[in-house]
Parts: structure tokens; C-alpha cells; sequence
């Protein structure tokens, strides 16, 4: 594992930022803390002209309902570029640096991203479009190939969060003693485990059983929701815009991103810290200059009305929060964490759980770690990594080489395909009246696969079977969707989606209508085909599904 990445103050971690900078031709320039620092550094407008700076982007591939090759990213200078070109960029410099420190590590300097099995983690609630938009953007950076898909895995991080914990003994977690086994814990006889996986952008919440052969089980769709530690800034910028004014604000920031930016980072450091749960003491975070003297420009009443217990501006140089005012701004996305998880432990298919595994970056937070134990220490045992950042990286490593640990997973969205039936008097729209050799037909119906909250095994085949509509047919198109209503009943409805097509040819046409082809969608562990085939001639026809709706 790559600990070196070094951060402004030159300590190594584990772990770089999710910060991209590239030039104005789109080309790379650096990522992680050195593209946070070069544009930090950047002395005025005209450099920062120069460059392209992008942060917390992944969020664009959860909040963008319409996601496809064409969706767009805005730089912090406001210029749109493409998201898929911001997230191939970002991918080929990981995927070059893991084959540089491979190569450092083994003293082999003859590897290739050839020789590498690559696992890729994203949130569980990314829609199947973000998943695909994730694989896309990793083809094009040179991991894995549309004509080798299963070289590149896709994790996914509460289930790689999990193996990771499964594989650790109580000592590895934080107030734990013990050499224990925690599969041995997470493992008992009628009880399931609940992981909360809180990063910089969402919450990811699985419940998983462990089976027999030690396999996990998933026994709830994933849920979760945009709550994130990101949020949290969000807060601090808006106490900003309360105290000296949006417009001001916002005048700082585009005259002087990059002393935005270190501001910023100075924030997300000390939110992190244990001082926030003790009242006596404040958390003191440095201003770059130009802000001091924007502040200097400045008489705030709003500020002033607090009172310096809570807020105080420090030798001109820190301003300093109370205990108080740093839980007002984690306190709205705090909230909405345990009211999601407060909702979701209620369910019945939840009654069993009796542990809670938290990771992920945000999960970090001392304060969070404090509410959460709070609100469900009496009933739940919380099991905290000592590093929770870490463990979804590594269990990926565990993932890669154990790809059937996850052997069943419940599906958050119905899948199925089109279908003709016999047209019903007011029971079907006129509008899809069809005559097929003299039947009137009703057209675009939609044949449910697999709906919402099904358990689906790893490698499984669900099959229908379907037949000609004309006897002298001779050829046979399906076409397949997907769709967030479970009680959808034409391709036409609005929450329905079509991501593939095929064709396949049935030349037996002496058999008239009697011809039987099978129709089936097939669930492995990286993507989802889609196969029709004609029994009596053996005719067959193949697609990955494409959730970016181009068939």
C-alpha cells in the first residue's frame, strides 16, 4: 500500500485528496495534495488563469441525474470540461503511480497495467449509469479493456469496507482488546452486522449476514444518501457568507482561489480534531492574508453579536470557534446520518443486526464517532477501525483476489424487457394496438426480470421465454430496461429506461408461431449481459447493457 503521499505540512499518508489540476489544453498537471498546493501557491489571476482546478468531483456522478459521456464539470474558475476527461485523467495518474511503486517495491521494473488485476471502489448507492460511467473512464485511462472488462473490477466500498473488517481481530478497532477474530463476532448463529460507510460525499449503508462458507449475504438494498463530511464545509462557508456578506464572499474567492483553498483545507484539518467535544477549549484555524485583510475592510455586526466565547478573531491571524459553533455545523448533516440510520434499523429485515461497522473518511470525526455512539450504543456494539480511512482500500486488495465473497446481493432498481400480449378492451391504451396475423396486440409491454429488493446470487441467469408474434418472422428484437418503479407497466412510462437491444435469428419459420426463444439477463460480477436465443435453429444473440441509453 502506498502510504507516501505527503501533505503541505510534509507528513505521509495513507491517502491523497480527490483534487485534480490540469492546464488549459487539458492536460495533466498534478493530483492529490501537489495539486492542492501548486494552486494554492498561485501569486495572482493571471496563473490561475492557467490552470484548471477540480475538487470533490466524484459527487457530480450522484447528484447528475442525466449522467452520460457528454456531462460536464465545472473548474473552480468556473470553466466547464468534461466529466469523463477530468475522471480518465484522474485514473491514468493512479493507475501510473500503483505501477510506479510496484515497480520500486518488487525491484522489477518490467510491469505493466497488463499484468495488474485492477479493482476500482465507488459508493453502493451510484445509479448503474455512474458505475458504467466509472468503467468507461477507467477503459480510456488504460485499466482494464471493453475486449478484457474482467481486468478491471468494480468494488463496492461499504462491501469492501466489510471484507477488510472481517479479515482484522478486535485490537485493529478502536477501544477493542483482544486477539478475536471479528468473523468470528459478525459471524454468530441469527445475527446480521450493519456497515455505515460516511466519506466526503455519502453515506453508504449495507446490511450483510455471514454465511456458512463464509460468504457474505446482503440482506437489505444499499441505501444512503449526500451526507457527507463535505457538507460540513459547506456549513463553514455559509457562517462565512452570514458573518461578512455572499457577495463579499464570493469576490474573495474569485479573486483569490487558491488563498480560498488553503482556507478551506485549514477548515477540513481541524474539523477532524477532539477539540470540538470539549466545551472549555476553541478550535483556532489560520486565515491566509487576503483574508485578514478583507476582515480589516470589514466591521461584521453578525459576528460581533455571538460574543467572543464563541467566535473571536486571534492576533489578526486565526479565527477561532467554540465547541458550540463548530457542532452547529455539523449538526444539519449529523442529523440527517442518524435519521437515515434511526429509519433503516426500525425495518424488520434489520431486527437481527447487533453490530455496526464504521468506516470511511468522515468517519473519522471525533464528534461523529461521539453522536453516533450516542444515539446507538444501547443497542448496537460500533466497531471502528483505527484507521477508518484506509479500510475500504484495502479490502478492495481482498475483493480482487476473493471475488465471489460477496455472494448475493439485493437489487435497488427492477429490470426487465418489452413484450407484446393480447390487446384487452379498456384495459390497454389504444394507442398500442397492433394487428399481428389478424390478433389485435398490444405493443411495449413492459415483462418485469427482476424487481426491486430481490435477492440475485453471483452468476445468476433469470430466463423468460417468449414467441414470435407472426408466424413468418424472421428475426426477433428485445429490447430491456431498467426503471425505479417496480409497478411499471409499458417501456413508455417515465421511470423507465432502456439500455439495450438485441436481435437474433429464428429462420424456422415452417414452425409458424410455435418457435421458442429464451430471453435472459445475466448478473455476474462486473456487468450485466442480456441473451436471446432461438431454441429450435440455436441462433443466439448477445449485449452488455448499457445505462447510458445509446442502443
Amino acid at each position: 500500500m502506498n502510504r507516501d503521499w505527503a501533505n503541505e505540512q510534509g507528513a505521509q499518508t495513507s491517502k491523497t485528496p480527490t483534487c485534480l489540476l490540469l492546464k488549459t489544453d487539458l492536460s495533466f498537471d498534478s493530483f492529490g495534495y501537489d495539486a492542492m498546493e501548486k494552486y494554492s501557491n498561485l501569486q495572482d489571476e493571471r496563473e490561475e488563469k492557467d490552470y484548471l482546478f477540480f475538487k470533490h468531483f466524484k459527487m457530480t456522478l450522484h447528484n447528475e441525474e442525466s449522467l452520460d459521456s457528454k456531462t460536464l464539470i465545472e473548474a473552480a474558475n468556473g470553466q466547464p470540461v468534461k466529466a469523463k476527461t477530468v475522471f480518465t485523467r484522474s485514473i491514468t495518474f493512479l493507475k501510473d503511480e500503483a505501477i510506479k511503486v510496484i515497480c520500486q517495491r518488487t525491484g522489477d521494473d518490467h510491469f505493466s497495467p497488463d499484468d495488474v488485476q485492477w479493482v476500482l471502489t465507488v459508493p453502493a448507492i451510484w445509479t448503474p449509469g455512474a458505475k458504467q460511467f466509472m468503467r468507461e473512464a477507467a477503459y480510456q485511462a488504460g485499466v482494464g479493456s471493453p475486449e478484457n472488462p474482467d481486468q478491471l473490477m468494480i468494488a463496492l466500498e461499504p462491501e469492501a469496507a466489510a471484507i477488510f473488517c472481517q479479515e482484522k481481530n478486535l485490537s485493529d478497532f478502536q477501544a477493542e482488546v483482544g486477539s478475536r477474530p471479528v468473523d468470528g463476532i459478525l459471524s454468530q448463529i441469527n445475527t446480521h452486522y450493519v456497515v455505515v460507510d460516511i466519506g466526503g460525499g455519502t453515506l453508504d449503508v449495507t446490511v450483510h449476514e455471514i454465511q456458512d462458507d463464509g460468504n457474505i449475504k446482503e440482506i437489505h438494498k444499499v441505501t444512503g444518501g449526500p451526507y457527507g463530511g463535505m457538507y460540513v464545509n459547506q456549513q463553514f462557508e455559509t457562517l462565512l457568507e452570514e458573518w461578512f456578506g455572499v457577495q463579499r464572499i464570493q469576490k474573495f474567492k474569485e479573486q483569490h482561489p487558491s488563498d480560498w483553498l488553503s482556507l478551506m483545507n485549514e477548515f477540513e484539518g481541524k474539523k477532524r480534531g477532539k477539540r470540538i467535544l470539549d466545551d472549555s477549549l476553541m478550535t483556532n484555524i489560520r486565515l491566509p492574508r487576503s483574508f485578514v485583510s478583507m476582515l480589516n475592510e470589514t466591521q461584521s455586526s453578525v459576528m460581533d453579536s455571538y460574543g467572543t466565547k464563541d467566535v473571536r478573531l486571534k492576533n489578526k491571524e486565526y479565527l477561532c470557534l467554540s465547541s458550540g459553533m463548530m457542532k452547529k455545523l455539523f449538526n444539519p448533516v449529523v442529523e440527517r446520518i442518524k435519521q437515515h440510520l434511526k429509519t433503516l434499523i426500525k425495518k424488520p429485515q434489520l431486527s437481527k443486526v447487533q453490530t455496526m461497522l464504521l468506516v470511511g473518511g468522515f468517519a473519522d470525526s471525533a464528534f461523529l464517532q461521539q453522536e453516533l455512539k450516542t444515539e446507538f450504543a444501547r443497542r448496537l456494539r460500533i466497531l471502528i477501525p483505527h484507521y477508518t480511512t484506509i479500510a475500504v482500500v484495502q479490502g478492495a486488495v481482498i475483493f480482487g483476489k476473493k471475488p465471489t465473497k460477496i455472494s448475493e446481493r439485493v437489487v435497488s432498481t427492477t429490470f426487465g424487457a418489452d413484450r407484446s400480449v393480447d390487446f384487452i378492451e379498456g384495459i390497454h391504451p389504444e394507442e398500442k394496438k397492433f394487428i399481428a396475423d389478424g390478433i389485435e396486440k398490444c405493443g411495449q409491454v413492459f415483462k418485469c426480470f427482476v424487481k426491486e429488493n430481490s435477492v440475485i446470487k453471483l452468476g445468476q441467469r433469470i430466463t423468460k421465454s417468449y414467441h414470435p408474434v407472426r408466424a413468418n418472422a424472421t428475426s426477433l428484437k428485445f429490447g430491456f430496461y431498467v426503471t425505479s418503479n417496480p409497478k411499471a407497466q409499458f417501456v413508455t412510462d417515465p421511470e423507465v429506461t432502456k439500455i439495450g437491444s438485441v436481435k437474433v435469428q429464428s429462420p424456422d419459420t415452417w414452425r409458424g408461431k410455435d418457435r421458442k426463444i429464451e430471453v435472459s439477463m445475466y448478473f455476474g460480477g462486473t456487468e450485466i449481459t442480456a441473451t436471446a436465443s432461438d431454441i429450435s435453429s440455436g441462433n443466439s444473440a448477445q449485449t452488455t447493457l448499457d445505462f447510458f441509453c445509446r442502443s
